[in-house]
């Protein structure tokens, strides 16, 4: 990497050693999602499960996909309580002014505010929370997968590979674990 960071540092204006980047700068995957830790986990669940292929996806996805599931649950509900309050305002308004004029309005609406403004900020942190852990559900299945597809393709024997066209392969890696990932999201 450090030869292609170099390369790329040749068509910056400053050259200095400064401005180059180096590995320290990408994204450090998760030592969890590395590709090689998920492939084994990939094939000891799939032995696990008699090779059922979509259980084993289903333990690898789990510990995020589920916690993901409750947030958007928490959520959806908080979705669907924002109109049941401003009902509740809009009444306790109306009788405030039918019964003194709109005179105690501020005792009678403001639990219905507060509670409007809790529900959206619940809403805005429990959407931005299910994003993320289903994204990275979709990596996980995605890494693995691909992992998965990769080794496997490189064990076939000659007899295995008959009819098998790198065609096929590269549509497995590219379009179907894209799929997968998406089916996450």
């Amino acid at each position: 990497m450090d030869r292609i960071f170099r390369k790329g540092a040749l068509q910056k204006k400053d050259k200095s050693v400064e401005a180059q980047m180096t590995k320290n700068d990408l994204y450090q995957t998760p030592k969890d999602d590395e590709a090689a830790l998920l492939n084994a986990k990939f094939w000891k669940l799939y032995k696990k499960t008699d090779g059922n292929f979509l259980r084993t996806l289903w333990h690898l996805a789990a510990p995020t996909f589920v916690p993901g599931g409750f947030c958007q649950l928490a959520a959806l509900a908080s979705q669907l309580a924002v109109p049941i309050c401003v009902m509740q305002l809009l009444k306790a308004v109306e009788a405030s002014y039918a019964t003194s004029g709109g005179g105690n309005i501020l005792e009678e609406t403001l639990p219905y505010v507060l509670l409007i403004f809790f529900l959206s900020i619940t809403n805005a942190f429990c959407t931005q929370r299910y994003q993320f852990l289903s994204y990275q559900s979709g990596i996980v299945i995605r890494t693995a997968v691909t992992s998965a597809i990769y080794e496997h393709s490189l064990r076939l024997t000659p007899k295995g590979r008959e009819g098998l066209t790198s065609g096929n392969v590269t549509n497995l890696v590219a379009t179907d674990t894209q799929k997968l990932f998406e089916v996450m999201q």
